[in-house]
């Protein structure tokens, strides 16, 4: 597996496995998730839509409604981060 693979392969497992809804990877989805949800899906817009960010966190290519759901469901989550 290459770098980019292991990446995309961590991203994807801390996004919905680990701690869905903390984009910013700080152990805690709060309103920090939410304003930079709200900075990152106003950047690159193709017909309205943000490309994919670090706020993809369904991974489909879109920084949309879908995405800040997500951070809205899980907020006040803790997240123990794991060293390293």
């Amino acid at each position: 597996m290459d770098w980019r693979d292991r990446v995309a392969a961590f991203n994807y497992q801390y996004d919905t496995l680990h701690c869905p809804g903390d984009g910013n990877r700080d152990g805690v989805v709060d309103q920090n998730d939410l304003a930079l949800w709200a900075e990152l899906s106003q950047r690159n817009l193709n017909n309205g839509v943000a490309q994919s960010s670090w706020y993809d966190l369904n991974h489909d290519g879109k920084t949309d409604g879908v995405d800040r759901a997500l951070i809205e469901a899980n907020l006040g989550r803790s997240c123990a981060l794991s060293p390293g």
